[in-house]
């Protein structure tokens, strides 16, 4: 059967680390390495022109672009060379093309029992973009924004709006009059207003809560992104997880691909990399602090960090999200695939 091209938007891609592994398998760098380095050193270069229309600047500008074109063309090239590359040594698991949603046994232990002996990983399914560096930005001034949400749902109600109103009318009736029962009756409504524009506390955060959560993530987590895909829907519970860096992102910058996508896509995503931790069940893994414990010649001062790197270990585990029956791995690329079956 001819295969049909595969069309991509290539989301993020880690060229420095896909440019080390094709050097492995190839002996040496694409050829288009070169052309990329050359364009972008054209960059800093300005053109002369004839034609008084164009500015001297425009030279730099097209280079530019075309450096970026020749770019983002390499990454793609690199992408698909690379999954050919480890498809053929037989170390890249496909998990969409080993088990489907409609196996009746579909299991979190069947899909694990895949990878066995893979290295690499690719996936396509469900996904979640995870930026505590948003987060953190956000509860700086969580209570504030949920007041102001609030208030502008409160504002937007019909017995908020019946009581405007009413107030309007009430003090329009008064202006040239002295109706005590009527300023009365203006006093009341505008009590009313304000009872309804009182913010529910339930809405609102303690400050404990958010500096202690803002404390959390600048200490151990302050450039994260994490990036879950779910395989099945079947199996929710097994889960791919990668941390992104900031500087992969095709586009630059991350607030695109949020704007484009959202912060949970309702496209599919896929995602391919190398497995980093495969957690098993009863969490049972070499603990090489405990072991050097018992070398001898072990000074009071060693043991004492070692302690402390144990107890990291435990804090570390609530930030890495790595427990069973999830994987863990380090991310080449992430894309958008695009059907290219013609509907009738």
């Amino acid at each position: 059967m001819e295969n049909k091209p595969s069309l991509r938007d290539l989301i993020y891609f880690d060229f420095e680390k896909a440019a080390s592994i094709f050097s492995q398998v190839e002996g040496g760098l694409l050829q288009e390495t070169q052309t990329e380095v050359e364009a972008n050193q054209d960059k800093t270069k300005t053109h002369k022109f004839d034609l008084k229309i164009w500015k001297p600047e425009f030279g730099n500008i097209s280079s530019e672009k075309k450096s970026q074109i020749e770019s983002r063309i390499l990454h793609h090239d690199l992408l698909i060379r690379i999954e050919e590359k480890l498809e053929e040594f037989g170390v890249l698991v496909d998990l969409n093309n080993e088990l489907s949603d409609s196996d009746s046994d579909l299991n979190a232990e069947l899909i694990r029992s895949k990878l066995e002996g893979a290295s690499y990983v690719r996936a396509e399914g469900w996904a979640s973009i995870e930026d505590y560096k948003q987060i953190n930005k956000i509860m700086c001034k969580f209570n504030e924004i949920s007041d102001y949400i609030e208030k502008c749902r409160i504002i937007n109600t019909k017995e908020f709006k019946d009581i405007q109103m009413q107030l309007i009318t009430a003090k329009s009736e008064i202006m040239n009059e002295k109706d005590k029962i009527k300023k009365t009756k203006v006093r009341i409504l505008e009590e009313e207003l304000k009872k309804l524009e009182q913010i529910k506390e339930i809405t609102r955060l303690e400050d404990w809560f958010t500096d202690g959560l803002r404390l959390f993530i600048d200490t151990l987590m302050p450039e994260r992104i994490n990036f879950r895909v779910y395989p099945f829907e079947s199996v929710p519970d097994f889960q791919v997880i990668a941390n992104l860096k900031r500087d992969c992102f095709v586009d630059g910058y991350l607030e695109n691909i949020l704007f484009a996508y959202g912060i949970r896509p309702n496209v599919k995503l896929t995602i391919i990399g190398l497995i980093t931790s495969i957690p098993s069940r009863n969490g049972s893994e070499f603990m090489p602090q405990i072991q050097e414990d018992r070398a001898k010649g072990n000074t009071d001062m060693g043991k004492a960090f070692q302690q402390l790197f144990l107890s990291m270990q435990g804090i570390e585990n609530l930030v890495r999200f790595s427990q069973y029956p999830n994987i863990t791995i380090f991310p080449l690329a992430v894309y958008h695939s695009i059907s290219t079956d013609k509907r009738e």
